[in-house]
């Protein structure tokens, strides 16, 4: 019987995946290795030599792993408990119930008026989760959905590493969207309410060869070096408009070439110009101290 074989990715070797000196996991692939020499050079930088595999350019060089600890048999039924506002009273119920059960692979629908809650068993090959919160939105009613957002490390370096980042989170049941930021090395999960938690999100990042550092706030404080621009910015229109305040009384005494724009032509006679233009100048630059 011929055996499959697999590439060591640095070398080229052909060798038995059963008789590989070493092997690695990276972004949802295992690499195997004909020495410990070419493990140890993938693991300076692993990005380097997965790449190829990512972009589709010798997949003959790598066994495909599916993602494992989180990501149950897509194969067989799901249950999922769906909390529900809107409810008041059992024809909500009985709408709540024929909506989904109205689903191409919702197996089963119960909604419990008193825990306001529906319990769905359904084949995660035919609907997702998504659909059914679609559909109780349509019958009139909401579905609790929460959002965590999280720090990615290391950093990301490819569009591949975000596809697959995304991926991950979506095969968790109750996840509803997953947005990578490679800008900021964040990841955006919304998901139903009670169904996800962050240690689940915590496995799917693994996968991946990623790790989640940490939860961040939907708003983090800015840098340091923001936050200085941003005092400069405020000092400087202080001084714009104070400025502009004091430069109207000192104008008015400026230019006794213009008699409509002159102020002391108003009051006093020229001996006292002299003594109204140094109080004007005087007292802006008091006010400015």
């Amino acid at each position: 019987m011929v055996k499959d074989m697999v590439k060591d990715p640095i070398c080229g070797m052909e060798i038995e995946p059963e008789a590989a000196a070493a092997r690695r996991s990276h972004m949802g692939h295992t690499f195997y290795f004909c020495s410990t020499q070419c493990a140890d050079t993938f693991d300076a930088d692993p990005h380097q030599y997965a790449h190829p595999v990512m972009d589709g350019n010798g997949a003959n060089l790598v066994v495909g792993s599916a993602t494992t600890g989180f990501n149950p048999d897509l194969s067989s039924p799901l249950q999922i408990e769906l909390s529900i506002a809107g409810l008041t009273c059992s024809s909500c119920v009985t709408t709540v119930e024929h909506s989904l059960r109205a689903l191409p692979g919702v197996l089963e629908a119960e909604v419990n008026y008193a825990l306001a809650q529906a319990h769905v068993t359904y084949d995660p090959q035919a609907v997702g989760v998504s659909d059914m919160v679609n559909v109780i939105k349509k019958a009139g009613y909401d579905v609790g959905v929460s959002e965590t957002r999280a720090r990615i490390t290391p950093g990301l370096h490819c569009g591949s590493c975000v596809s697959l980042i995304e991926e991950a989170l979506y095969d968790i049941p109750g996840v509803l969207e997953a947005t990578v930021n490679p800008g900021t090395d964040t990841v955006l999960v919304r998901y139903v309410t009670g169904q996800v938690d962050f240690a689940a999100m915590q496995a799917a990042l693994e996968s991946t060869g990623y790790q989640v550092a940490r939860p961040v706030a939907e708003e983090e404080p800015v840098d340091e070096e923001t936050a200085a621009h941003e005092r400069e910015y405020k000092s400087l229109m202080r001084k714009f408009w104070f400025a502009a305040a004091i430069s109207i009384p000192v104008m008015l005494v400026a230019y006794p070439e213009l008699p409509w724009l002159y102020l002391p032509n108003l009051f006093v006679g020229e001996a006292s110009e002299t003594l109204i233009q140094t109080l004007f100048i005087l007292s802006a630059i008091e006010i400015g101290r």
